[in-house]
This record gives structure tokens, C-alpha cells and sequence, in this order.
């Protein structure tokens, strides 16, 4: 509570003080800002969650990370393929931000299916 009263302070701060200072920082950007709330729920989760678990899901993290950039180095893999592998991998990774191994894995799994199916005519190009 105390650090959103401090936050809430410097948000009036920097809105009236400094509204008009040449150096102000500009808004972020919807997507910066996203990564910014991932970002400070993914601290929050790290302090809040026994270490098993976090153990379990920096694993889960790491082949991740790993199948994901082990299928995009794919040689001939189709654009439409290389798009639903992004999109899947997308959701493991949002699915582990809440928490949600066992879903996690099962898009990680989804993810190699979509990786191994047969290129078709290029969408990209």
C-alpha cells in the first residue's frame, strides 16, 4: 500500500512539476507497457511463490525458451508456420506468467506439433 501512495505521489509529481520539462519521459507505448506490468508481476510471482515451484517453472521457462528457438532456426519453415509457432509459444509463455504449468506444457507441446508439420506454399515473401 505504501509503495502505490509513493507511486500515485510521483505520477502527480511528474504530471504538474515536471509536465513540461524537455526531458520528461514520454508515455510508454501500449506494449512497453504490457512488458512492463509482465515484468513487475513476474518480481512480484518470484517473491510470492515457494522455491520448488519456481524451480519448476524456470524449467519450464528454459525448454521453452529453447524448443522456441530451436524450431524458428528450422531451415524451410513455412511463414504461416513460423506466425502460429510465435503465437503458441506466445501463450506458454502467458500461461506460465499466471501460473499455469500444466497449460504451459501442453502449449509448449502444441508448439512442436505446429513446428513439425510440412511446409506449404510461402505466405511471406
Amino acid at each position: 500500500m505504501a509503495a502505490s501512495e509513493h507511486l500515485d505521489e510521483l505520477v502527480w509529481w511528474a504530471d504538474t512539476e515536471w509536465a513540461d520539462h524537455p526531458y520528461r519521459p514520454a508515455e510508454a507505448r501500449p506494449d512497453e507497457a504490457d512488458r512492463q506490468t509482465r515484468d513487475y508481476a513476474k518480481d512480484l510471482r518470484h517473491v510470492a511463490l515457494p522455491v520448488p515451484l519456481r524451480d519448476e517453472m524456470g524449467r519450464i521457462e528454459l525448454s521453452l525458451e529453447v524448443r522456441f528457438l530451436a524450431l524458428c532456426r528450422q531451415p524451410g519453415l513455412d511463414c504461416r508456420i513460423r506466425q502460429d509457432v510465435f503465437y503458441v509459444a506466445g501463450r506458454a509463455a502467458m500461461a506460465l506468467d499466471l501460473g499455469h504449468l500444466e497449460a504451459a506444457e501442453r502449449e509448449i507441446r502444441r508448439m512442436e506439433q505446429v513446428g513439425s508439420v510440412e511446409p506449404r506454399e510461402s505466405c511471406c515473401g
